[in-house]
């Protein structure tokens, strides 16, 4: 076994781990970029017990662009996929082979309960107004992507597409953090490690927040105090070091 597909199962099982509450039965998905392929997890797989399949990373964004409807978007998955006898992709693939094929290495895509919690409220849009505590920045970046609810599959791969696009045009680099309205979260990394620790921190991030608005309400930091921090020399040498280790167990 690869040890980028190593890394994917550890990371898969973390973010599957049922005291975490990211993810239960078969939600969630994970993926990882290996060449020109990528290793994704099969549909129904729980995170907790990944089976994993590789796919075509090119097959995959022609999907996005070529496919009909829903149907002719599975066909045209499962045609791109080097599937063992009865697994399929999961339809959230495009997610995974947008990101990975804009520079990330590792994607995870979770359902904490915390940050659903906002996601499927009216107050969704506090997850991306802005930084609320300095770590939050450190790990998890300064400009987090919210999308509006979409159909999971075709239409959210070509949503999803068009939203990463702006965000890339607007600040130059993918974000580490995407959150879907009335979904879940999409957390991008340079490493499996780094993809866990996202996750782990917008799950934090969710918790203040909602605290925050049981108080009373959110007081993010100041833009100015957001930028500092993300441009900090020491913080840049802290996010190297927190993401170049590998997740044990």
């Amino acid at each position: 076994m690869s040890p980028v597909r190593e890394d994917l199962e550890a990371l898969c099982r973390a973010l599957g781990d049922p005291a975490r509450e990211w993810a239960i039965l078969a939600e969630g998905n994970a993926s990882a970029r290996e060449g020109e392929r990528l290793w994704v997890t099969a549909s129904g797989s729980s995170l907790a017990d990944p089976r994993l399949l590789d796919m075509s990373l090119e097959g995959v964004l022609e999907a996005i662009d070529a496919a009909e409807d829903d149907a002719d978007w599975a066909r045209r998955l499962s045609e791109a996929a080097d599937a063992e006898a009865g697994r399929r992709p999961t339809v959230e693939v495009g997610l995974h082979a947008l990101a990975l094929a804009a520079g990330a290495a590792f994607v995870g895509h979770t359902h904490p309960t915390a940050v659903n919690g906002l996601l499927c409220s009216t107050r969704a849009g506090v997850l991306a107004g802005g930084a609320v505590f300095p770590d939050q920045v450190v790990v998890c970046g300064p400009d987090p992507l919210l999308l509006p609810y979409v159909d999971p599959g075709l239409a959210l791969a070509r949503a999803f597409r068009d939203a990463l696009g702006g965000h890339r045009e607007a600040h130059g680099r993918l974000p580490k953090v995407a959150y879907l309205r009335g979904h879940g979260l999409v957390a991008i990394g340079e490493s499996a490690l780094e993809v866990l620790q996202v996750t782990a921190m917008a799950d934090k991030a969710a918790r203040v927040i909602a605290s925050a608005l049981a108080a009373g309400g959110v007081e993010p930091l100041p833009a100015a105090e957001v930028a500092r921090i993300d441009g900090r020399l020491d913080e840049a040498h802290r996010r190297a070091v927190l993401r170049s280790g590998r997740i044990e167990g």
